[in-house]
């Protein structure tokens, strides 16, 4: 009960606190922004709504048959009767009164309510994929964002270096020591760098506006998401069968699966309780529309299961189970094939991944840009080469970042499957 309080109260704090955040910047955490996620996002919130909807159908289901009351045979226009010797009688109307009530003989509400339960069970695994799904797009939105800011902030750093040599064969420029063609040169690469400047800007904004989206934020709120060191599992502890048995015990949309057949076994047994007729008891009040004056009588009925006994229903309802194993089994296969292949891509740019960081050389490279800019200036070596190798330093730089982004979309992807996060043993 605590713990709900402290939720509602968590909730409405934020609720009042992020529209006043409105042109401020929020320098966020990925663990804050996850939780912002949790208590936010609309879709989520929506989707949880599912639950309670299966509860009232489970009570729904459980409720009895309304009684029905009737009155008919008012006769209106009977003359006054008389007695034996012709004398007037007191004037009396026709008329008839029936209460009516259906009762279910063959357990069928409970049935009904053994189905909806199904359902609710449903709901719940269908949500915690809706939950899992919408956390690995937040993951890899944030993942993306970082490598961008990290591209645009190399890009960026590239154009100032270059805008120091533009400003230096400027003034060699005017003194006739160089030719235009060669300043011409540089301005050329430094407008190239600018466009995938604005390119990565442009894609930043997208995934900017689709973060604000999963968060529930005012688009006039600033976003500034704190890169934080990534420790990555080693390959070797992510076992391929130790992974699969997890995931084949966890995953949402396999346990998803399993939960409907076991949903359509109870709905053949509910199909096969419809079969089973109804019984309708009656009991009937009738004022002088015989020979006694008031006349009561009790009535019971039934429908003969003759020419529908409702197996089309129940024919339907086992097609739908065969139908769910079939695709279930699909889904046990398809995970396999998935897991196998989340792991040796894993591997794979894991060991690339660890090549581009332990690689001395490259670590190098901010030095030898510097000389390579001095070496320029004093022209020992010309603009050709300058340019091939700051530009092989910028891919290789932005090759080293990818291949850290797609490290960890691969792990999401691994964490996606088995249905949670995995615990780093490196």
């Amino acid at each position: 009960m605590s713990r709900f309080i402290h939720s509602i109260i968590t909730l409405s704090l934020s609720f009042l606190i992020l529209p006043s955040l409105s042109g401020e910047t929020l320098r966020l955490e990925s663990k804050e922004i996850e939780r912002l996620f949790l208590e936010q996002n609309r879709e989520l919130i929506a989707e949880k709504m599912n639950i309670s909807i299966d509860d009232a159908r489970i009570a729904e289901a459980k409720v009895w048959e309304n009684p029905e009351l009737s009155i008919g045979d008012i006769n209106f226009w009977k003359k006054k009767p008389v007695d034996n010797d012709g004398v007037p009688m007191e004037y009396s109307t026709q008329f008839s009164v029936e209460l009516s009530q259906m009762i279910a003989i063959s357990s069928r509400r409970s049935k009904m309510a053994s189905v909806e339960k199904a359902n609710k069970q449903i709901s719940l695994k269908e949500y915690e994929q809706f939950l899992l799904e919408l956390k690995i797009e937040l993951r890899s939105t944030l993942s993306r964002i970082i490598y961008l800011e990290e591209f645009g902030s190399l890009l960026n750093n590239q154009i100032s270096m270059c805008q120091g040599i533009v400003t230096g064969y400027g003034n060699l420029y005017k003194k006739g020591d160089i030719s235009l063609n060669e300043l011409m040169r540089i301005e050329s690469y430094i407008l190239s760098l600018n466009s995938d400047n604005t390119q990565c800007d442009i894609e930043l904004n997208t995934l900017y506006s689709a973060l604000k989206n999963l968060l529930f934020l005012d688009p006039a709120v600033s976003l500034s998401i704190v890169n934080e060191e990534n420790i990555f599992p080693l390959p070797q502890s992510l076992i391929y069968s130790e992974l699969l048995t997890k995931s084949l015990e966890n995953n949402p949309e396999l346990e998803t699966s399993r939960l409907y057949n076991e949903c359509f076994k109870r709905e053949i047994s509910y199909q096969k309780s419809l079969a089973i007729p109804d019984l309708n008891v009656s009991l009937r009040y009738d004022r002088y529309g015989g020979v006694w004056k008031n006349y009561f009588g009790i009535g019971v009925g039934m429908p003969i299961p003759v020419l529908n006994r409702n197996k089309s229903g129940v024919k339907v309802a086992k097609l739908q189970m065969e139908q769910n194993e079939i695709k279930t089994e699909n889904i046990i296969n398809s995970l396999k094939n998935e897991m196998h292949e989340a792991i040796n891509n894993y591997t794979l740019t894991y060991d690339l991944f660890e090549r581009s960081v332990n690689n001395e050389s490259l670590h190098q490279m901010d030095t030898m840009l510097e000389r390579y800019n001095k070496s320029l200036l004093s022209k020992e070596i010309s603009m050709i080469e300058y340019i091939d190798y700051i530009e092989s330093a910028r891919e290789t730089k932005d090759i080293i970042k990818k291949t850290e982004y797609e490290l960890r979309v691969q792990l999401n992807r691994i964490e996606y499957l088995t249905g949670g996060e995995l615990k780093n043993e490196n």
